[in-house]
């Protein structure tokens, strides 16, 4: 049984001067940030928490002038920049809370002002803030899960509550390798007002990004801490600032995706990882384990990338270059550039060699990161084969791996990766720089021991199609996180659809412009779906709210209206809800509804008369509301559909089919005539 269901429009523009921009929808969490996984820098892997002012200065000065060209924009202080202790362990206290944590009057941590000087005189990171922001980056910091203990002990006040510090610790969830802080009982609603308090000093801070410890814990129980998580989101929606929410450790338990994409931006997929081959090795299954829940505004997290000069302030042995040779540096980049893991530099940035840099600096590499979609190993085990797809186009990005102890060849069948094994398939080597050729059929290379390649392999363009033809929706040219199925009864549909996945058709043609939006969906969920031009955060052209039916076998039609679309374009459908398995849609279509003529037939025109036409129905407005007119709508050929005599004001007629209409307007010793086409 088909059902017609009304669907709501979430979509609000502005008009320019160069034309209607659509703005992305509020209701939508991670819509606005980490549409492609964030790259930046961390203080951790090379200075502790020992960081200070000029360090992160010093870092700032380097990334703006060598690195923020190709991408890398975050400046990230790690932990404890409140702990005015100086080790090259870890920031503890002993029993009488010593050495102190900065902390405001609401329970809140402060810079150290002796590490942080412009921090003074409650200043915060506000002058460290507009520094990084000055050089056109942005500024992230470290938050350990809960509330100060020193803060507990005090009974210190909760800025918006009458409640204080000890009303809202949880004593019992602990953090099992720092004792700065108590956990949260969030059944108390004063945790959240807490929460909410310290997101609205970070706002007024002007953070961008922020990475919450002790949410995922490696140790014990409660591995996943869910009502925590959201309530860090729910402290970010409040603030009136966007920032990218990043969960650690690991590892996030996979039976927990839907939740953790649902509510952070990116989370760590193991604990900490350092520069050991076993620490690279085991990051080949964990990638594996994640690839299908990567997406806009959600990128399951390899970690920090520990290449270039390590532990000057500890954590972990002496002061060293990073220990993997240049064979596996390249691995590692390789690895996160592919499976699309966020890029943060674990290295002390200013003591970059050339090294180094060949890794920052190669922009087809970084594109691999940043530009591609839906990445997926084609081949596990020892010598792993990766594939994402190039939206626009027909080619793909390919990394081939070997994680054994001595040489390999490794090949790549073009059959594997969606293109035609009869097809000549130009090759081009990206971390050299250089073409490789022409191949049929396959490409095979030698890969040493830990080694890669990275290639872009170039097919056959894609077809341009129309977009007010029906587009069966398994025609996916890629996706994330989306299969196709088989139908009860013949045909097929894209399922399994999960909250930010998103499907992509390439070189849809609008023509001169579409309207409108029709899809064919089975939803027993609500949800909502946004039609995006060109890239997962190009321009919103309409957010289609469907209301689920509760249940049953009901597959109905949909319709909305959109911001016109014209040109060709590729298309993003990306999928919004609170559960997963959200929707199957079968196909989806365009419509456009646009006066396409208008002339004077005969006499003199005293009264204008404007057209407007919306969901199949034509309305016809005199510009003054009073007089008598006649109208009358025909087919091509003649043939008459409806009239309409009217003694004043605006008139309202369906128009049916889709096709082209001739409207008459005869009135006041006047016939103007308009050629209409509903598609």
């Amino acid at each position: 049984m088909k059902k017609i269901m009304k669907v709501r429009l979430l979509a609000s523009a502005v008009l320019t001067a160069a034309g209607l921009v659509v703005l992305p929808c509020p209701e939508i969490a991670d819509a606005a940030v980490s549409q492609t996984p964030p790259m930046g820098w961390n203080s951790y892997d090379c200075l502790n928490h020992s960081v200070t002012e000029a360090q992160v200065k010093a870092a700032a000065d380097f990334m703006a002038e060598n690195l923020k060209e190709y991408g890398w924009e975050y400046i990230c202080i790690d932990w404890a920049w409140y702990y005015t202790g100086n080790s090259t362990g870890s920031p503890t206290q002993d029993g009488s809370f010593n050495p102190p944590l900065a902390i405001d009057e609401y329970s809140r941590v402060l810079p150290d002002p002796a590490k942080f000087p412009s921090s003074a005189n409650g200043q915060g990171f506000k002058p460290l803030a507009d520094y990084i922001h000055g050089k056109g980056l942005k500024m992230g910091i470290h938050l350990m899960r809960g509330i100060p203990r020193q803060a507990v002990a005090a009974n210190s006040p909760i800025k918006g509550s009458t409640a204080k510090a000890n009303d809202i610790a949880d004593k019992v969830n602990l953090c099992a390798w720092l004792n700065l802080m108590y956990g949260l009982n969030m059944n108390n609603t004063a945790s959240q007002i807490y929460l909410n308090s310290l997101f609205e000093l970070y706002a007024s801070w002007g953070i961008d990004f922020v990475k919450v410890d002790d949410l995922i814990n490696p140790y014990g129980a409660p591995a996943f801490r869910a009502s925590e998580i959201e309530g860090y989101r729910k402290a970010i929606e409040s603030c009136g600032r966007e920032m990218v929410f990043s969960t650690s450790p690991g590892a996030t338990p996979v039976a927990n995706a839907a939740q953790i994409k649902k509510f952070a931006n990116q989370w760590r997929m193991a604990n900490d990882l350092w520069d050991k081959w076993d620490n690279l090795n085991t990051m080949f299954d964990l990638t594996n384990s994640w690839h299908t829940h990567a997406g806009p505004g959600h990128w399951p997290d390899a970690d920090m990338i520990p290449i270039g000069r390590l532990n000057k302030h500890g954590p972990t042995g002496s002061e060293r270059w990073s220990n993997l040779n240049s064979t596996e540096k390249h691995t590692m980049m390789t690895l996160w550039c592919i499976a699309r893991s966020p890029l943060i530099w674990g290295g002390n940035l200013v003591e970059n060699r050339a090294e180094e840099l060949e890794l920052m600096q190669n922009s087809e590499v970084i594109a691999v990161n940043q530009k591609s979609t839906n990445a997926r190993p084609i081949v596990n085990g020892n010598t792993p084969v990766w594939c994402a797809d190039i939206p626009g186009t027909n080619d793909r990005y390919v990394a081939l791996f070997n994680r054994g102890g001595g040489a390999a060849n490794v090949t790549v069948r073009f059959n594997d990766i969606g293109m035609s094994g009869s097809d000549t398939v130009k090759v081009r080597d990206l971390w050299a720089k250089s073409d490789k050729g022409a191949f049929t059929g396959s490409y095979s290379m030698s890969v040493p021991s830990h080694g890669c390649g990275l290639f872009r392999m170039a097919g056959t363009p894609p077809e341009s199609r129309s977009a007010f033809d029906t587009i069966q929706a398994e025609t996916i040219n890629t996706q994330s996180g989306i299969t196709v199925e088989e139908i009860g009864g013949g045909g097929e549909k894209i399922g399994k659809i999960d909250h930010r996945d998103f499907a992509v058709y390439a070189a849809i043609d609008f023509g001169d412009g579409a309207d409108g939006f029709d899809a064919r969906v089975f939803a027993d969920k609500d949800l909502a779906i946004e039609i995006r031009i060109d890239s997962a955060d190009g321009m919103l052209a309409g957010t289609c709210k469907i209301d689920g039916t509760g249940g049953g076998d009901n597959w109905m039609t949909v319709s909305c209206s959109l911001s016109v679309i014209s040109g060709q374009h590729d298309l993003y459908l990306i999928f919004s809800g609170e559960y997963d398995d959200l929707a199957d849609v079968d196909w989806f279509g365009f419509t456009r509804e646009v006066v396409h003529t208008e002339k004077k037939v005969s006499g003199y025109v005293p009264e204008h008369y404007t057209t407007r036409l919306t969901e199949g129905r034509i309305t016809v407005v005199p510009e003054n509301r009073w007089g008598k007119y006649v109208v009358t709508l025909h087919t091509p050929d003649g043939r008459l559909v409806a009239r309409r005599n009217v003694m004043e004001g605006p008139v309202t007629m369906a128009l049916g089919s889709k096709g082209v209409y001739i409207v008459r307007i005869a009135g006041r010793g006047t016939t103007v005539e308009k050629r209409v086409m509903r598609y």
